[in-house]
């Protein structure tokens, strides 16, 4: 019997143990924390806060890109806004910032100024085109193109003898619109053959040699001859008046005479306003211009004058016909052939 119980004990103790069947545990409801107002941190208490709370740092080089971007965006749109309400119909004048009405009736109020200041502007526009010679311009290109053109017909006449004339000439044609668009052109006949030129480079050097033949220089400055043979005479009684104060070459017997004219026996100078009118015009244009000569002065009185003939051309034709008449008077004063 007390082997038995010992046996039972050994075996009670080699048996694994058995584990207890595991239960649900009920799920407890969440509880709200409770809400501690006015609860003061100690300063010693150092506060956590995780990565996710705090936002990363943004490149400058990427946020000022952004300010650019929104910067140019609202330039834009504030801009496209403004023609919006300035070209819409029913555009008032406090959208815009400018009052519509009062400006078209300020421009109302002032039609005489501005019909007048039109030809007054046209007049002095055409008569100060020609201080730059543009006819030069037309001078050095077709001077380089006929030189082209004649080189490559040289060309042809000697290598295509036996060719028909009208069929040379259709060579030469087509040879010639292909050279002139290209930038450069090799000569191909006489002396310099052989030689490339830039054909732009070429003109505008042609048109300043023929451009140099209508022009001088004083005090470093290029200026451009009276185009009339008659300024002159005027301006050498000018000179005169400037270096002497008298327009005359010499007085004999106090007349007036201008030694230049019928030599050597000289004639008498006439009485007139002119030579005066240029000295003047000299002395008043040198106060803002110390470099200007009396020639270029004087190149100014005609542009001066038929400018100042415009205003009473115009208030004649306004007195006579309207407005519209004085402006129509004065535009044909001032495009007059006999006149430019």
């Amino acid at each position: 019997m007390a082997d038995d119980d010992m046996n039972f004990l050994k075996f009670l103790q080699n048996r694994p143990a058995v584990k207890p069947e595991e239960k649900e545990e009920p799920i407890k409801p969440v509880q709200d924390t409770p809400v501690t107002e006015n609860k003061e941190i100690p300063a010693d208490s150092p506060v956590k806060v995780e990565d996710k709370d705090v936002p990363k740092e943004i490149p400058t080089d990427i946020v000022a890109e952004q300010k650019e971007d929104v910067s140019d965006g609202l330039e834009l749109t504030v801009i496209t806004g403004l023609f919006k309400k300035f070209f819409r119909r029913d555009a008032k004048p406090e959208d815009s910032g400018i009052d519509i009405k009062k400006v078209g009736k300020w421009f109302w109020d002032h039609k005489v100024l501005f019909l007048l200041l039109i030809p007054l502007l046209l007049s002095i526009s055409i008569r100060t085109q020609a201080s730059d010679v543009p006819v030069a311009d037309n001078y050095g290109s077709n001077n380089v193109m006929n030189f082209i053109r004649n080189d490559i017909n040289s060309f042809y006449a000697s290598q295509f003898r036996n060719l028909p004339d009208q069929n040379r000439a259709r060579r030469v044609n087509d040879e010639f619109n292909n050279a002139i668009n290209q930038p450069t052109y090799t000569i191909k006949t006489g002396s310099q053959a052989g030689q490339t030129f830039n054909i732009r480079q070429q003109v505008e050097v042609t048109a300043n040699q023929f451009r140099s033949f209508f022009q001088y220089e004083a005090n470093g400055v290029q200026y451009t001859y009276m185009p009339d043979i008659d300024p002159y005479t005027y301006l050498r009684y000018a000179r005169n008046y400037l270096e002497t104060g008298d327009i005359a070459d010499e007085r004999r017997d106090g007349i007036a005479y201008d030694n230049h004219m019928i030599a050597p026996l000289g004639t008498t100078v006439d009485t007139t306003m002119h030579p005066y009118v240029l000295a003047w015009m000299y002395k008043i244009a040198s106060v803002f211009n110390g470099k200007i000569t009396l020639m270029q002065a004087a190149t100014y009185f005609p542009i001066i004058l038929i400018a100042l003939s415009v205003i009473p051309v115009f208030f004649i034709g306004r007195r006579v016909g309207g407005t519209t008449a004085g402006f129509f008077a004065a535009m044909i004063f001032v495009i007059n052939g006999a006149l430019l």
